[in-house]
């Protein structure tokens, strides 16, 4: 919850300085940054990626059109899963650095396919 509500402010920050661009390179990193470290201190990264996609799917089932706010909601629980497996499987192979560097790649690029 605290990884949500830190990325939520600093997504905005980023998001009003830069525009769509930030929604691609920034906020994937600003978001893995802060849940892959959270999921480090408290010992589950996975976790505290699930819960993540669930605040987001929330917000996204709110703020959708109602033709597509459960397939929005779905898909945050989905991706934020997936990002936190890989995340977890790297960090344990590599480091956490490698781990953030990885899924905020796939993040931006899976922002990068939502955008077109």
């Amino acid at each position: 919850m605290i990884s949500a509500i830190l990325s939520y402010f600093l997504n905005k920050l980023v998001v009003n300085m830069y525009g769509d661009k930030a929604v691609i390179y920034g906020v994937p990193l600003i978001e893995e940054s802060s849940k892959t470290a959270m999921g480090y201190i408290f010992g589950s990264i996975i976790g505290v990626h699930f819960v993540f996609g669930v605040v987001e799917a929330f917000k996204d089932f709110v703020a959708s059109p109602k033709e597509i706010n459960f397939k929005a909601s779905v898909l945050s629980i989905a991706t934020h899963l997936v990002f936190g497996i890989v995340a977890f499987y790297v960090l344990r192979r590599v480091n956490i650095y490698a781990a953030i560097f990885m899924t905020a790649v796939i993040h931006g690029c899976w922002n990068w396919i939502m955008l077109r």
